[in-house]
């Protein structure tokens, strides 16, 4: 049952802080480590990333992991000079496997007041997952214990039942 309609055009009366005319959400997807790689003891790799996979299934693909491993490796460091620069606050989409591979980065958006958000332990879609217990769970302890930091926790999945 889902909301089509919204406000039906009849639009509520609110201000904004300040007068502002206009909100900007910045979202990053920070899922780099979560992907399926052979290389990485997964039985498949990625067919999906920044082009299309066309190695066998069982064959390391060094060219999708070097391209999942350019995020970590360089641009999220580079993001978060900017957002560090320009004093802007952004939540960062991650995947459970991915922050325990890069838990530094992690630690460093979060010391940055940046929110953390998870959506599953895994870069896979929504409807792969059971519930969001599933790995939910998995990923609250491993943000306590191994980053040592206190995120402001959300959650983006769609809990299935």
């Amino acid at each position: 049952n889902r909301d089509l309609i919204g406000y039906g055009g009849e639009w509520p009366n609110f201000t904004w802080p300040n007068g502002a005319r206009l909100a900007v959400s910045i979202v990053i997807n920070f899922e780099e480590g979560a992907e399926l790689q052979v290389v990485d003891g997964d039985k498949k790799n990625e067919k999906i990333g920044e082009v299309l996979s066309v190695v066998d299934d069982e064959t390391p693909d060094q060219g999708q992991a070097q391209i999942f491993a350019y995020g970590p490796r360089v641009g999220v460091w580079r993001i978060a000079y900017e957002l560090r620069k320009y004093k802007i606050p952004a939540t960062i989409f991650t995947c459970g496997r991915a922050a325990k591979r890069v838990s530094n980065v992690l630690t460093m958006l979060a010391n940055d007041g940046h929110e953390i958000a998870c959506h599953g332990w895994l870069w896979k879609p929504n409807a792969a997952y059971n519930s969001k217990n599933e790995i939910f769970s998995i990923f609250v302890e491993f943000l306590l214990r191994q980053l040592v930091i206190s995120p402001v926790f959300k959650w983006h999945l769609e809990y299935i039942e």
